[in-house]
């Protein structure tokens, strides 16, 4: 049976239309690295994954492939499991529940898959908790 990770990166930081157009390669770069890097720390091949853009705002087009359309080919292509993490969000949200763990999980199901498995954010899990709070002290705000 197939199986596919797809890595659905967020643009989050992309929201501002003007900046977006400015900064669209080097978004789609870091984007392709961290693609990179996560994939060897799950020891995945360049086969067994995908990455896809979720955010999408206005009728400004955004970096592609977007997540709902590439989950519904892979189904089609006889892709039967998923496993989706959203590594550009450090907490669950309406994006992320809703739209991928809802909408584009129908979208798969609907379009052939049969097992779809989206890995939750870092919500508030200790580990990310002491590592934000180590950043944070590390790098202390400037007075503004």
């Amino acid at each position: 049976m197939a199986r596919q990770q797809t890595l659905a990166l967020d643009g989050a930081e992309c929201q501002d239309k003007r900046w977006f157009q400015v900064h669209r390669e080097d978004q789609q770069k870091i984007v392709e690295i961290l693609a990179r890097l996560l994939a060897q720390a799950l020891e995945l091949e360049e086969n067994q994954y995908r990455v896809t853009f979720q955010s999408r705002f206005g009728p400004a087009q955004w970096l592609e492939p977007y997540t709902e359309p590439t989950l519904q080919a892979l189904a089609r292509e006889g892709v039967r499991r998923v496993d989706v993490v959203t590594p550009g969000f450090v907490a669950d949200c309406l994006e992320t529940l809703e739209e991928i763990g809802l909408g584009a999980r129908d979208a798969f199901l609907e379009s052939g898959g049969q097992e779809f498995h989206l890995l939750p954010c870092l919500n508030e899990s200790p580990d990310w908790i002491v590592g934000l709070a180590q950043i944070a002290l590390e790098h202390p705000a400037r007075p503004v």
